[in-house]
């Protein structure tokens, strides 16, 4: 599973909404990008008070799990594509930082919050 994370200040967060956020999850979904099904990719989008040494940049970090198709030079066009997008939307500086992880050290978990009945 593709995790994205962006980190941006007020200012950009005040241009980066849902459309723009779907539309980059959609547009790094595609086949010749981490080419995942529904619901796998993961794009989440974080305020922060204070970034150094650019506060009205954008900082991207991805993880995924390496696999075969998931070669450097891939992943290299990937990072830079994904960078060519955001600019393009959001009109501001981005670096973005990748790091793969062997599918053997991956673990997931859903946990459910139960529904409890009131008492009166």
């Amino acid at each position: 599973m593709p995790l994205v994370t962006l980190y941006v200040n007020q200012a950009v967060l005040e241009i980066c909404g849902k459309p723009q956020l779907a539309a980059f999850h959609d547009f790094l979904a595609q086949k010749d990008m981490f080419a995942t099904t529904p619901g796998i990719l993961q794009v989440n989008l974080v305020q922060t008070a204070n970034m150094h040494p650019n506060p009205n940049g954008v900082f991207v970090s991805i993880r995924c799990k390496g696999t075969k198709e998931r070669t450097k030079e891939k992943l290299s066009s990937i990072l830079q594509r994904a960078g060519e997008h955001l600019v393009k939307a959001l009109g501001r500086d981005c670096k973005l930082r990748l790091e793969c992880f062997e599918p053997d050290l991956q673990l997931a978990v859903k946990v459910a919050a139960k529904q409890e009945q009131a008492k009166l």
